[in-house]
């Protein structure tokens, strides 16, 4: 995804994620992406890998892009994706 002063955001307060290191460099046992036909899936799960199971919740389906185009850290790195 390109860097677009437009796109929408999506912000995460502190405290959201349970277990989510300071630094933020586990994010991905937090925000995952999946293809589903045409769509990109962004769900979360609030504990991570820290609970006995995982229970990801579907959040945002971006539609007509795929897992090449959409990833975590490139919305990170664009603040489409903000943590606290």
């Amino acid at each position: 995804m390109t860097t677009d002063g437009n796109a929408d955001v999506i912000k995460f307060g502190t405290g959201f994620f349970d277990g989510l290191l300071a630094n933020n460099s586990n994010i991905a046992n937090y925000i995952k992406f999946t293809q589903s036909g045409n769509d990109v899936i962004l769900s979360v799960d609030r504990d991570g890998t820290q609970g006995a199971v995982q229970n990801w919740s579907e959040l945002v389906v971006l539609q007509n892009h795929t897992t090449t185009e959409v990833n975590l850290q490139d919305l990170l790195n664009n603040h489409q994706i903000i943590i606290g």
